[in-house]
């Protein structure tokens, strides 16, 4: 059989090669009497070394396919005969052999695995007559999987031109790992034997293999597109619906964006321009493609993504359902089933993600609401995501229909490390050439350390293209970069003026603010207050401004002080004026907006804060914290400082206020934006702010030694810090909990995401602590939570896999009165009797083994419809 199966891998990397070439047969392979890929090596490559040396490399590939061909043999068609077996894979061979690939269809960028099988079927006889019909399926197994093969193996190899060839040389390894790693990524099929799965199958192979890549700009190589799964970095996202509030222990700048996601099925999502949106959908729709979510969003797994460009229905309709497809592959929409999309909505397990409400025009965007609207309610059990920049949506403009809304939050720190690092990681994994990694290596810790400073101040110079992970495709901040440097070329400030108002033209104004001389700059923002100024309802007081009721100045403002996030100084006369004019329209900042142009302004905006006689108004101040943390500096520290000892002379009427869970989420959300210990001691030290934490920044985790007053404390494990493999990973993450067991306070604890094999034991100090949440962590862990024996209440969510989690260990637990068990988990307690007034409560997806066993007087619960990792942060111990 295995010879056979090389025969297979020939074959198909000879078909693969064919499209690789990128031109129909006649002109290269195929009907020209080259047809093996030996010939195409001859014609293409210089002496006979060279020549075995690349031939080595297709033959691995050849080996490569055949070993994938015999898994699937192994694993799904063992019951079929071996001669059976043998004739049908031999007919696979026989097809592709006789394939001939005059298409030109088939040398297109967006080629999917189900047009070409269909296409091979069509132009090549298939001869499977004699087979019976466990060989035909397997026949159609094989044809198929093969199919998929090719497209990877014809995107994997280097885009095609003169010096192809002298990069397969030089790759060596490289290629050939690459290959592997791709080939193990392809998305299992789907299960049944309907028309429906076999689509879906070749649907989700074809997204991986289309949205698992992105462009970087900004790197001088000749390479441009690479692994979006490797330079990906996770993001947070700050809550702005009532939901968020309901859990105030929890800080909204380190929540993140998995937790936000799990926590709805509906979900708006609001970030300015270059801040990850559409990366974000790219990504989950690459997840949901492969099925691989982490544990955060396993439920996931089962759904199927819908990725919507709004940006394509700028002069057309918003798509139906049948239409959804429309950018996933120009072949595979005219092979979907009918009534697949359908389905998948009605059942749940649909995944809609609709990207860039912002990028419509403003005229059109209230046709976008109905729409979804309808979407939602003849399809309320799919998910939904939807994207946008603020300036487009107001706040609550889907709360009518369900719908959460969170905005991504500015990255930390430790996120702006992370994301330079996975961007060198995603370019050196693709470079061969020996200069190239020598000019990457030349960016090496001073460049990157530089350019987290740069990422962290929201005053740079829009002049500066940094590099941004986006969807294939020109960007749409480099577009709007491209129109401002032309526009300032040509002196058209006359036209940015008159489209002031519009916001989807804010940020080519406020990039044109950024190319213009110091003069005509003054002129821009000069044009823009006069107009502002007219725009003005003279009828109104100042002070009623403010109310929403300004229209047009309003936006025509905020738009100015955009432009100062690219000006590094104004007349003082402008300077003054345009002080005046914005103060009595965005300060306090009463919206989303209005704080997002304080925080567009930098210092500028920070002197309004603080010139502000109302800065202290309780509906404004949670957004004055948030725009003075994503400001940054001395200044906006002492601004927070201002604001907590403000609200601390105030004692039980802050305690009950209505603000509460806002200004909460707000002053623990900006420690990432200072000095840790710093911020520790002078602002959550002894405070209301300090008792209950959550902390998803390696950063902070020394600092809480000096917080006075903190019981509770909830920390993710989550980004490359200590989810990754790398070396030391589990070195770092014991340093941290060691420093967590040194917190004798606590009270309350949750560990998510911990690395699986963690030593537990720095926990054994913690002897006051009632709570305790451990998510990640494997059962044969667990022997340090015995010593606890103050604890009353137990929440697990356990990575073993393929094994009983073992709780044995628990039995010997005091206090224990309350343990909830989460995850798809078959739990062992044959061996825990458990004691009298213990309460398990298991969620829909975990399984008991042994509940006889336990004492009469333990309950099991099963009655509070607790799901798995998605509710995880939020147990309700009660």
């Amino acid at each position: 059989m295995s010879d056979i199966a090389l025969a297979v891998g020939a074959a198909v990397v000879k078909v693969a090669t064919k499209v690789w070439l990128g031109a129909p047969p006649a002109s290269s392979v195929g009907d020209a009497g080259v047809d093996t890929v030996t010939e195409v090596i001859k014609g293409r490559v210089a002496g006979r070394l060279e020549q075995r040396r690349v031939r080595r490399q297709f033959e691995h590939l050849e080996e490569t396919v055949a070993g994938r061909v015999l898994a699937v043999l192994g694993h799904e068609f063992a019951d079929v005969p071996e001669n059976e077996r043998e004739a049908a894979v031999l007919a696979v061979a026989d097809t592709f052999d006789a394939s001939r690939l005059h298409d030109t269809e088939l040398y297109a960028q967006d080629l999917d695995p189900l047009y070409l099988e269909r296409h091979i079927r069509a132009t090549t006889p298939i001869r499977v007559r004699d087979l019976s019909p466990g060989a035909v399926a397997l026949f159609d197994r094989v044809l198929a999987e093969c199919c998929t093969y090719v497209i990877l193996l014809s995107t994997a190899l280097p885009t095609f031109n003169a010096a192809a060839f002298t990069e397969i040389l030089r790759r060596e390894r490289t290629l050939i790992e690459k290959v592997d790693e791709l080939l193990a990524r392809v998305p299992e099929p789907d299960t049944g034997d309907t028309a429906a799965a076999e689509f879906g199958t070749a649907y989700r192979r074809h997204l991986m293999a289309r949205l698992d890549r992105l462009d970087l700009f900004g790197a001088d190589v000749r390479t441009r597109r690479y692994p979006l799964t490797l330079a990906y970095v996770g993001l947070n996202a700050i809550s702005g619906t009532p939901a968020a509030a309901r859990d105030p222990g929890r800080s909204a700048g380190d929540a993140g964006i998995q937790e936000t996601l799990a926590s709805t099925r509906r979900l708006l999502l609001r970030g300015n321009a270059g801040s990850g949106k559409t990366t974000l959908l790219q990504w989950l729709a690459v997840r949901a493609a492969g099925r691989d979510f982490p544990l955060r969003l396993e439920a996931w797994n089962d759904h199927v993504p819908f990725l919507i460009r709004l940006r394509e229905y700028v002069d057309r309709g918003l798509p139906s359902p049948a239409a959804f497809l429309r950018s996933s592959g120009r072949h595979l929409r005219y092979a979907m089933p009918e009534g697949w999309v359908e389905e998948l909505l009605n059942s749940g397990r649909a995944l809609v993600l609709v990207d860039g409400v912002d990028e419509l025009p403003e005229r059109k965007r209230p046709a976008v609401r109905r729409w979804l609207r309808d979407l939602v309610e003849d399809f309320p059990a799919a998910r939904y995501v939807i994207t946008s920049r603020p300036a487009a949506v107001r706040e609550g403009w889907l709360d009518d229909d369900g719908f959460t809304t969170a905005e991504l939050a500015p990255m930390g720190p430790s996120q702006i490390r992370g994301f330079i690092e996975n961007w060198h990681a995603a370019v050196r994994s693709e470079i061969v050439d020996v200069e190239e990694h020598e000019r990457l290596d030349r960016y090496g810790s001073p460049a990157r350390g530089a350019a987290c400073s740069s990422a962290s101040s929201p005053t740079g110079s829009s002049a500066t293209i940094s590099p941004t992970p986006r969807a294939t495709g020109p960007p749409h901040t480099f577009e709007e970069y491209l129109a401002a440097r032309a526009i300032i070329d040509q002196d058209r400030i006359g036209m940015l003026i008159d489209k002031a108002a519009d916001d989807q033209w804010r940020e080519v104004i406020a990039m044109a603010a950024g190319h213009a001389t110091t003069a005509t700059r003054e002129e821009l923002i000069t044009g823009l207050l006069d107009r502002a100024d007219t725009e003005a309802p003279r009828r109104l007081r100042p002070k009623r401004r403010r109310s929403g009721q300004a229209g047009l100045e309003a936006r025509i403002l905020i738009t100015a002080l955009a432009c100062m996030r690219n000006t590094r100084q104004l007349s003082e006369a402008l300077s003054r004026r345009l002080s005046v004019q914005a103060a009595g329209v965005v300060v306090p900042p009463e919206s989303d907006e209005h704080a997002q142009a304080l925080v567009s302004a930098g210092e500028f905006g920070l002197d309004l804060l603080l010139g502000s006689p109302g800065r202290f108004q309780p509906g404004d101040l949670a957004r004055t914290v948030q725009v003075a943390a994503r400001i940054g500096g001395p200044r906006a520290f002492g601004l927070i400082e201002e604001v907590t000892r403000e609200l601390a002379e105030k004692g039980p009427r802050f305690a009950s206020g209505m603000y509460e869970p806002e200004i909460l989420h707000a002053v623990r959300s900006a420690w990432t934006a200072f000095d840790p210990e710093e911020y520790a001691a002078g602002v959550l030290s002894g405070t209301v702010f300090g008792e209950s934490l959550a902390v998803a920044d390696p950063s902070l985790i020394a600092a809480l030694r000096l917080v006075d007053g903190l019981t509770s404390l909830s920390v993710e494990w989550r980004g490359r810090w200590f989810r990754h493999v790398e070396p030391g990973r589990l070195g770092r993450a014991t340093d941290a909990l060691a420093d967590i067991g040194e917190l004798s306070g606590l009270r309350s604890l949750s560990l998510e995401w911990l690395p699986s094999d963690l030593d537990l034991s720095p926990l054994t100090g913690l002897t006051g602590l009632r709570e305790l949440l451990l998510d990640g962590i494997h059962s044969a862990r667990l022997r340090p939570v015995a010593a606890l024996a103050s604890l009353e209440r137990l929440a697990l969510c356990l990575s073993d896999s393929g094994t009983r989690p073992d709780l044995s260990p628990l039995d010997r637990l005091p206090a224990l009165r309350r343990l909830v068990l989460f995850g798809r988990r078959d739990y062992d307690v044959r061996s825990m009797t458990g004691s009298p007034g213990l309460t398990i409560v298991v969620s829909p997806e975990a399984t008991l083994s042994g509940e006889e066993r336990l004492h009469p007087e333990v309950v099991v619960d099963r009655s509070q419809g607790l799901r798995s990792a998605p509710g995880v942060p939020s147990v309700n111990w009660t």
